[in-house]
């Protein structure tokens, strides 16, 4: 008979859930519920998803380079379990996340700090050089304001 590897063996459920919420920017808030771990694990089984598959969705979801990925990134209120486990759409999303965890060099995850939300995220978060001078914005982009006069 043959020995189940580890991530054959491991729940995909807690898989992911642990993956998404190390990306949390507040994971002692986040609790696995048991309708939380009912939708994930139905879902899992839906389109037969290994722990493997669950927790590279959740770093192509958070790191990857792709217009649906950084889509996700500037709208953050799409990276929800619901939403990233959308019946319709898991089959698809871990078939690109699959092929983005071959391409990238490392289909493992990897271990990151909370709200570290990938390198496009990182990046944005830079602070410019500090002998930098402020930046004017030019006189076109500069909000005005109308005031309603008093009849």
């Amino acid at each position: 008979m043959a020995r189940a590897t580890p991530s054959e063996a491991e729940d995909p459920v807690t898989a992911f859930y642990e993956a998404w919420r190390a990306r949390q920017s507040r994971p002692d808030a986040c609790k696995l519920s048991e309708a939380r771990r009912a939708l994930i694990a139905k879902r899992a089984k839906r389109a037969d998803a290994t722990a493997d598959d669950l927790r590279a969705l959740v770093r192509y979801a958070y790191e990857a380079d792709t217009q649906e990925a950084r889509w996700w990134q500037d709208h953050p209120q799409y990276l929800g379990i619901e939403y990233l486990l959308r019946d319709e759409k898991l089959p698809g999303r871990i078939e690109r996340a699959r092929e983005w965890a071959t391409e990238s060099g490392d289909a493992e995850s990897r271990d990151v700090e909370p709200d570290e939300g990938g390198d496009l995220a990182r990046f944005r978060r830079l602070d410019p050089a500090p002998d930098a001078a402020p930046v004017e914005p030019p006189a076109s982009a500069r909000t005005v304001v109308h005031r309603r006069r008093a009849k």
